[in-house]
């Protein structure tokens, strides 16, 4: 995945986590957000969807059932792990070093598989959520919405 990854020249996770490595208050503030508007966000989204812009409600729904669905069957069919854990990458998982972290010990933790990790759910939710308020909606500066997928 991450020789596909860098063969697509998709933007790397170093080069955003090297901006943010110097300063454990932005680290900090970053995982806070990872950990806490996730959820809440993509159900926001659904929901304002729904109330709001009822066209685009059953696509949104169906990607997201998708996304999920591909999220939590990939680890079973193809060996997947986030690359905070592969220390040749070079990245560092900073909810571990600076805090706060979703995940608990792996020996103790049974919410999450964080083995499986990737493709990683918050970055497709994230995704999608930008994907769809773009198409959602007509502001000039609606494509700041990418920034939430690098929340991530």
């Amino acid at each position: 995945m991450w020789d596909l990854e860098r063969t697509l020249r998709l933007p790397g996770e170093g080069s955003v986590q090297s901006v943010l490595l110097h300063s454990d208050t932005l680290v900090h503030i970053a995982n806070t957000f990872y950990a806490t508007v996730h959820f809440p966000a993509t159900v926001a989204f659904l929901v304002w969807l729904y109330l709001r812009r009822p066209a685009h409600y059953v696509w949104a729904r169906r990607v997201l059932a998708t996304v999920t669905s591909a999220a939590l069957v990939l680890p079973f069919v193809f060996p997947l792990a986030p690359p905070r854990m592969l220390a040749a990458t070079g990245l560092v998982d900073t909810a571990k070093v600076y805090g706060p972290s979703v995940y608990g010990p792996p020996t103790s933790d049974h919410l999450s598989n964080q083995f499986a990790a990737m493709p990683s759910l918050h970055f497709g939710w994230a995704l999608m959520v930008a994907i769809g308020l773009i198409v959602a909606t007509r502001s000039r500066w609606r494509w700041l919405w990418l920034l939430h997928r690098w929340s991530r």
